[in-house]
């Protein structure tokens, strides 16, 4: 799937000078990253490291989901195929996947 997204690894970091947490980015086409927020991390009641620490994880976060929706798509079709052959109704989407695919489109726009 083509997102717009820097793509990962992303890395949380602690700067114990200014006592932040910050975030950077690959810059592509080099071997360098850049933090995506120059301040630190906004957080709100100590949750600056948990904050920094679920941004950086967010482009592997977003892959592992979409794998998991194309598999079960995969496995969905079969299902949908053979119930056809014997006559039976087509199996419902699964919740779990109807929300994967609308945080995968708030993720990407797509």
């Amino acid at each position: 799937m083509y997102t717009l997204h820097t793509p990962g690894p992303w890395s949380a970091f602690y700067k114990r000078k200014y006592d932040e947490w910050h975030v950077s980015v690959p810059l592509p086409g080099t071997k360098m990253t850049y933090g995506i927020f120059p301040n630190g991390v906004p957080a709100v009641n100590g949750t600056a490291e948990a904050n920094a620490k679920l941004i950086a994880a967010s482009p592997e976060l977003l892959e592992c989901l979409i794998l998991a929706v194309r598999s079960e798509e995969r496995n969905r079709k079969v299902m949908i195929d053979a119930n056809a052959e014997m006559g039976f109704d087509e199996p419902k989407k699964l919740e779990w996947v109807e929300i994967a695919e609308a945080i995968i489109k708030k993720a990407t726009g797509l």
